[in-house]
């Protein structure tokens, strides 16, 4: 039976297809003998069920909609395929669990992870060594931080059956993304490859094992032999990436990233989010905040594209729709230093009309202190003491330009007695004509006249790794 893969937020989704027309339902048999007492009868609905055949080729139709981005569609196509299968044969039960676990990874677009567990959990029931699964299932509790618990759910999954080379590589894609055990990650995974020299699955865990200990080259070489053998997993693609940077190939990255969001059915929310990371870096405001929606489309909780997305609205003048963005972020993780530190730079630099200037500078400087004080060790030259001391001076200045239009509001007109008094000390009819209005009394009120931290492109990031993509297995939330 030939494999598609479906691009779940972390791995590849394998998808069970098979060729062959339009489903037919076959009417299951009725009773030859219905009660005649009993008239409706004859009138029940028949229940249909499709054979093998059928339901891989309704399969197709939905993984047609997945490429189509009709998601609503294809989730009723899953479901038919769930509803409509009689699971007493091996193929069909391998056909369920493929249409399970696809509802499962559409449920985890559209946020709704409890679901996602739950089709994913009626996949492994019914096909035990589903990887795909375990590592999915272990990347959902890994969002609440509990790497013990992710890598204990995926060591038990495996304990029944200790022989399973997939649950041995769901295994290792947790260990990775729990950034623990990467010895064990090393030496399992090349025990994996003596076993089955092509397992892509273990290549590409042996190949992140390797960059993560340096060993970048090495880990290009095996993830392009993993490429050559299956290139339909968008984690290769991003680990491409990742170690292409690492050696300063930044146009081979960016290519490696590309041809991820080509492959059929997408590609990954950490792919996504690292193009856009290269569009922003590269000037591309407007095509970085595709991919960051893209991104989002996948993993609806992300917290780096939220951010990520407020800094290229940002740059793009949109300082309400920037706005926006970030504040979803902060409802996601309120006491996150990250959003804290963009939320300050973003009241400092934007334009609010409908927020007083003063009011705006301060809630500046108050995101900011929540950032200081929620960050472990702040160093002297961080540039948020720089912001804050910015923010305060323009506190000053817009204070002083509404004392002293107060002040002028409040003088009286002067007084030039009556004509014959101003005739006569003036020695002539005419008058003095007013001044010439100045422009100096806006300067005061130019947020950008002089300013050394209004440039968009600057001050987003309180991390050290300015603009550089990262994996995406982290969840606190940084930003390009």
């Amino acid at each position: 039976m030939k494999k598609r893969h479906l691009a779940s937020l972390f791995s590849a989704v394998s998808l069970c297809v098979a060729c062959g027309g339009a489903p037919k339902p076959t009417p299951a048999p009725t009773s030859s003998n219905p009660s005649a007492s009993d008239p409706s009868a004859s009138m029940a609905p028949q229940v249909t069920r499709l054979s093998p055949e059928e339901l891989t080729a309704v399969l197709d139709d939905a993984m047609n909609s997945v490429n189509n981005g009709d998601l609503t569609s294809a989730e009723e196509q899953y479901k038919e395929v769930v509803l409509q299968a009689v699971t007493d044969d091996e193929t069909t039960r391998r056909i369920v669990a493929e249409a399970r676990y696809n509802l499962g990874v559409i449920a985890e677009w559209q946020g709704a992870y409890d679901d996602a567990k739950r089709h994913y959990e009626a996949a492994l029931t019914l096909e035990k060594e589903l990887g795909a699964a375990v590592v999915a299932i272990g990347r959902i509790i890994l969002r609440t931080q509990d790497e013990s618990a992710a890598l204990n759910y995926a060591k038990g999954r495996l304990s029944s059956q200790t022989d399973s080379l997939q649950l041995r590589n769901a295994l290792n894609r947790i260990r990775v993304a729990a950034n623990r055990e990467w010895e064990s990650v090393e030496q399992d995974s090349k025990q994996i490859l003596r076993i089955e020299e092509k397992n892509v699955d273990a290549m590409v865990n042996l190949a992140v094992s390797y960059a993560q200990s340096g060993r970048h080259e090495l880990a290009i070489s095996v993830l392009n032999g993993a490429k050559a053998i299956d290139g339909s997993d968008p984690e290769i693609y991003l680990r491409l990436a990742l170690s292409n940077l690492a050696l300063d190939g930044k146009l081979n990255a960016r290519l490696a990233l590309e041809e991820a969001v080509g492959l059929p059915q997408g590609a990954s929310a950490e792919v996504y989010n690292n193009l856009g990371v290269i569009y922003h870096v590269a000037g591309d405001f407007s095509g970085a905040e595709i991919q960051f929606r893209k991104a989002l489309a996948r993993w609806p909780d992300m917290l780096a594209a939220h951010i990520n997305l407020s800094n290229a609205l940002k740059a793009q003048q949109r300082f309400l729709d920037a706005k926006a963005s970030l504040e979803k972020a902060q409802n996601l993780a309120p006491q996150n230093a990250t959003v804290s530190y963009n939320l300050g730079i973003l009241l400092l630099d934007g334009q609010f009309p409908a927020i007083e200037d003063i009011q705006r500078f301060k809630l500046s400087i108050s995101h900011m202190e929540d950032y200081k004080g929620r960050v472990s060790s702040l160093s002297d030259d961080d540039p948020v003491h720089a912001y804050i001391g910015e923010a305060k001076k323009r506190i000053k200045l817009a204070e002083d330009a509404a004392k002293e239009a107060a002040q002028e509001a409040k003088e009286p007109e002067d007084d030039f007695g009556d004509e014959d008094d101003a005739d006569e000390d003036s020695g002539t009819d005419e008058t003095e004509a007013p001044p010439e209005p100045s422009d100096s009394s806006t300067e005061s009120n130019d947020a950008s006249d002089g300013d050394p931290v209004s440039d968009a492109s600057q001050g987003d990031d309180p991390s050290s790794n300015d603009d550089q993509p990262t994996d995406g297995d982290d969840t606190g939330g940084e930003n390009p």
